[in-house]
């Protein structure tokens, strides 16, 4: 398994972060990844223009005809260029994608992604070919500084998150009105992706076009016997942290801000396997509620309130108890289930014993 030797510190990441880095789950990580790179062509790999000499030979950004924007292109044999769109494998560290419940989700601007934008962050978890793999991202910008020489901005297209390099593309939900191109073709986001209208209000009060170029596709990958994978469309469904997703990615020159910068045009995820969130949150996928939660309706959440103190409360019963010689199991207390259950309500909801039992 191609792969570096893990030698990190992790005491000081966050405890999912620590649980990743496990042995056990990041060998699971690393075969995912590779299992779903095996059946792409080999200039299809994002990992492959780690190369300067294979991405110079291959590859080459083009003036788009009806825009300012650049696009990187790849080479064909007949002399055509084909615009490129390169494939990368990685496990999710930061997501903010449809299907959208509420406003904050596109509004909210973080250190790696840009208000109104769908967006993803991956990292490798040291794996070799994600590191080849933000080499070649930095090959590429190189050529899009060569292809602008004037009012480039090199801003990286890479971040560090917890301790590790993650790679960033994002595409906007929706195209500026003024910039759609006559008869250009409108097409909406389906009522799976937009579930409470979110996006449809955000377009209108940005007046923004939605149009094919701001969709990004979403797919479950299931492995087939032959060693591929079969594709099957996701419609609702929300892409997690610490799933191992295939990105199929395209490379712009983009005016942004008064100058001239490259940006990773997020156009497909695919969802490849989802072992370790399994593991990580302690259930499968057959354990997921068969009913909608109110939050993905659009429907405001009753809260159940609970003193603020509620574990001071708890843990001062505990002492108590443990003062007066009795175990806190419910069994060796010889306590009945259902008056243990009573006690612990009335503590933790801040009800009286008599209305938890009711």
């Amino acid at each position: 398994m191609s792969s570096i030797p893990h030698f990190r510190k992790v005491q000081h990441l966050p405890l999912e972060e620590q649980f990743m880095w496990q042995d056990r789950n990041r060998l699971a990580l690393y075969a995912a990844m590779e299992a779903s790179m095996r059946p792409v062509s080999v200039l299809d790999r994002l990992d492959v223009y780690s190369s300067p000499h294979t991405a110079l030979r291959e590859l080459f950004f083009v003036q788009n005809e009806s825009g300012p924007d650049s696009i990187l292109c790849q080479r064909l044999p007949d002399g055509r260029v084909l615009e490129a769109s390169l494939l990368v494998s990685g496990v999710v560290a930061a997501v903010n994608m449809m299907p959208f419940t509420r406003s904050e989700q596109i509004e909210l601007g973080t250190s790696w992604s840009t208000p109104g934008n769908q967006s993803i962050a991956i990292v490798g978890f040291d794996h070799s070919s994600f590191i080849l793999a933000t080499e070649a991202i930095a090959n590429i910008r190189a050529m899009a500084q060569t292809h602008c020489p004037i009012g480039f901005k090199a801003e990286p297209c890479e971040i560090t998150l917890h301790d590790q390099t993650a790679i960033i593309a994002q595409t906007p939900l929706g195209t500026a009105r003024h910039k759609v191109a006559p008869g250009k073709e409108q097409l909406p986001h389906s009522p799976f992706a937009d579930p409470c209208g979110v996006m449809a209000r955000w377009c209108t009060r940005e007046d923004l076009v939605p149009l094919e170029s701001n969709h990004v596709d979403t797919y479950r990958a299931t492995p087939t016997n032959s060693g591929k994978y079969d594709y099957f469309r996701m419609t609702g469904e929300k892409v997690r942290y610490g799933e191992v997703v295939q990105l199929e990615l395209g490379f712009q020159i983009i005016p942004q801000n008064g100058w001239l910068t490259m940006n990773i045009d997020l156009r497909s995820v695919s969802v490849v396997d989802s072992t370790c969130v399994s593991r990580l949150r302690n259930r499968i996928h057959a354990h997921t509620p068969t009913t909608t939660p109110p939050s993905e309706l659009g429907i405001q959440p009753t809260i159940i309130r609970k003193p603020r103190n509620a574990y001071i409360i708890a843990s001062v019963e505990r002492a108590k108890r443990a003062q007066e010689g009795r175990h806190h199991h419910d069994k060796a207390a010889r306590v009945e289930t259902s008056k243990a259950r009573t006690l612990r309500d009335a503590l933790i909801f801040g009800r009286s014993p008599d209305e938890a039992a009711s």
